[in-house]
């Protein structure tokens, strides 16, 4: 009965959506730190790193806004939860600001990106990170950004780095192609004819000359050279402006050249989409950290180390809950609809939980203990195996025997039982 148990339970992790950890290491932050001498205003980052953490790799955020001194910056309402909710997963963060148009001109905001990542370089050595462990990540705007730093070498290597010293690039929410310019192959001279008929035009005097346009497109610089790249699209922007279409060829392009790419379609439009990032079980986050987690060593990043504590922690209130008698506590750590399979019959729904495992003081075991031996993460579902203790009264025979467990993540991050299941014990 367990395996067949087992068997569906696995076909239901299956249709599940992504979901990601949360840890409860408060963070040092580092408000405000500047990139450059003489800094501007706008040349400034925040840094984030967990305490008592090995930290296996650190993200820098690049904000939107559209590159214009009147769109966003890394503080912005829908900008300034993403550090935390890295920090959460065990990832240092960084979020940096960088100088805008009009008042700065292309190729001022690639210059910025390009010193920032050296100060969060060095920023992560200082406290025993791995700077190479460095993922660029961008929305709008500052996925522009991020595709231009990390394909087009000549930003990089003028601070002494490459595009291979970044661990990958998340490249959410933009087009890759400016108006599939390289796709239709579209040369200086071509591009120099249109700026010449709209010398008015915004992006005429953001880059100024036809050079400075293709050094910014970022399809025109694919090449082994790229680190591995994820494209992110919302559902509900897939066309209009086609970033699903570009995105598309973009990563196809990467894998023809060996470097590992992919793409994902992730729930939301432009901004909901980033603006959900920080929420408990958000699937682009959970994509993410996917991501991240395929570039790393092996073992060095677990991005469901926080589900499997609050796991682990509910599975030791439950042994003091049952020892204690408070048979209430237990049926809280299942869900409403919960099935309890104790040898021979079936309890279902949290108030019959209760009553269950409702015990007069003088049956209430001495001690109990639960040894998870694995708990295998498939989307909102936790399957926990493992072996349970009890001790009937103190100096008796210790029973033990196996559990099953099958964990969902509820709408506020929490988990809870849904199925418990255990052999009866032999002898």
């Amino acid at each position: 009965m367990i395996r067949l148990f087992l068997a569906s339970v696995w076909v239901l992790a299956s249709t599940l959506s992504l979901s990601t950890g949360s840890l409860s290491a408060a963070p040092t932050v580092e408000k405000d730190v500047p990139y450059v001498a003489d800094p501007h205003p706008e040349q400034h980052l925040d840094f984030h790193w967990p305490q008592g953490e090995e930290v296996p790799a650190t993200v820098l955020f690049l904000h939107g806004g559209g590159m214009d001194e009147a769109g966003e910056r890394r503080e912005s309402p829908m900008y300034a939860p993403i550090c935390p909710a890295f920090v959460e997963a065990g990832l240092g963060c960084a979020t940096a600001d960088y100088r805008l148009f009009p008042s700065f001109a292309w190729p001022a905001m690639p210059e910025d990106v390009a010193a920032a990542i050296v100060e969060v370089r060095e920023l992560v050595e200082k406290r025993g990170g791995v700077p190479d462990r460095l993922f660029l990540f961008g929305h709008s705007s500052g996925c522009h950004l991020a595709a231009v730093v990390g394909t087009n070498p000549v930003y990089l290597q003028a601070v002494g780095l490459e595009p291979a010293s970044l661990a990958g690039l998340v490249l959410m929410g933009c087009t890759l192609d400016k108006y599939d310019a390289a796709l239709r192959e579209e040369n200086e001279k071509q591009i120099a004819a249109v700026f010449e008929r709209h010398p008015e035009d915004s992006e005429t005097r953001l880059y100024g000359t036809a050079e400075q346009w293709i050094a910014g497109n970022p399809a025109h610089h694919l090449g082994p050279h790229v680190p591995p790249t994820l494209v992110v699209v919302a559902h509900e922007e897939r066309f209009f402006p086609s970033i699903l279409e570009q995105g598309a060829r973009f990563v196809r392009l990467l894998l023809e050249a060996d470097v590992p790419a992919d793409l994902v379609l992730v729930p939301g439009r432009h901004f909901a989409s980033i603006e959900a990032l920080s929420n408990p079980g958000d699937s682009t986050m959970g994509a993410i950290l996917d991501f991240l987690d395929r570039q790393l060593p092996a073992a060095d990043f677990d991005p469901r180390a926080g589900d499997r504590k609050t796991i682990l922690d509910a599975s030791r209130a439950f042994s003091r809950a049952y020892v204690a008698g408070d048979s209430a506590a237990v049926a809280e750590l299942y869900t409403e609809d919960a099935l309890l399979m104790p040898p021979g019959r079936d309890v279902r729904g949290r108030a019959a939980i209760a009553r269950f495992f409702s015990t007069p003081p003088d049956r209430r075991p001495a001690a109990h203990w639960m040894e998870s031996s694995e708990v295998s993460f498939h989307g909102d579902v936790a399957i926990d195996v493992g072996r349970w203790s009890l001790q009937s009264e103190e100096d008796a025979e210790v029973v033990s025997e196996r559990y099953l467990l099958v964990w969902l993540r509820q709408a506020d991050g929490s988990w809870r039982i849904a199925y418990d299941a255990w052999h009866r014990p032999s002898g």
